[in-house]
């Protein structure tokens, strides 16, 4: 009994290619494959767009630290203002005191009225009445339109 046995049995599929053989074996170096003149472009457009960027940026961040100390000296002097502001309100609260008022007025040789003396108001004179213009006048009973 001597039979062969087929080790690939038939699928219906057809046989599979033999692998192509690789034209550089593995573990060698491949050789470097070389970029183009348009390959170099690209690069340096893109390094140029990222250095105009920084640049950008970089202005960006001047401008914002120099308007930062511009409002640091303004808050500054907002405060001095106000604080200003609140010695000169105090200042004429204290000016405009009625006792320091009748000792200043005093010292000028002004002194107080004793009599209050209201000023005489004109009165108004009704104007005269006219009268109504003459001629026929429409009345309820005369009026057009009523039975």
């Amino acid at each position: 009994m001597s039979a062969l046995v087929n080790p690939f049995p038939s699928t219906g599929q057809p046989a599979p290619h033999p692998p192509v053989p690789r034209r550089f074996p593995r573990g060698v170096p491949t050789p470097a494959r070389r970029v183009g003149p348009t390959g170099w472009g690209f690069v340096v457009a893109c390094a140029g767009m990222l250095a105009t960027a920084l640049l950008g940026l970089l202005g960006l961040n001047v401008a914002i630290s120099s308007q930062s100390f511009t409002v640091d000296s303004l808050e500054s002097r907002r405060t001095l203002v106000a604080e200003q502001r609140d010695a000169l309100r105090v200042e004429v609260a204290r000016l405009g005191a009625p006792q320091l008022l009748d000792t200043r007025a005093r010292a000028l040789g002004m002194v107080p009225g004793d009599v209050r003396v209201p000023l005489p108001t004109p009165t108004p004179t009704p104007a005269p009445a006219q009268s109504p213009p003459a001629g026929p006048t429409a009345t309820a009973e005369t009026a057009p339109g009523t039975p």
